[in-house]
């Protein structure tokens, strides 16, 4: 699946507050992770919310690779949706807010 896919059907799961199974959502980890550099920024944060709307905390180094994804997408864009950038921010605040206080430093 391509990653709008992904991210659609993770954030309606979270929205329908569906957990999947534990191996459904490391599935969806190993199929963004390579994918989290190519995403657009509206596509990073729809996942990090779905994820966050799951109660799910990814492991750190998926984290990492998916908040630099959004911090490439913010630098990037000629005009950034304060609404995606709000998202960004409220899926890592509390539990994700830990895995990613000792891996990321925003540059």
């Amino acid at each position: 699946m391509r990653h709008e896919e992904l991210g659609q059907l993770s954030w309606a799961l979270g929205r329908l507050q569906r957990r999947p199974q534990p191996q459904w959502l490391q599935a969806l980890l190993d199929a963004t992770l390579p994918q989290l550099d190519s995403m657009p920024l509206l596509s990073t944060a729809s996942l990090l919310c779905a994820l966050r709307r799951l109660e799910y905390v990814p492991p750190a180094a998926w984290m990492v690779a998916a908040v630099r994804a959004a911090q490439r997408g913010v630098m990037e864009a000629q005009a950034v949706s304060w609404v995606v950038v709000v998202r960004v921010l409220w899926a890592c605040r509390d539990g994700m807010q830990v895995q990613l206080a000792a891996c990321v430093a925003w540059t």
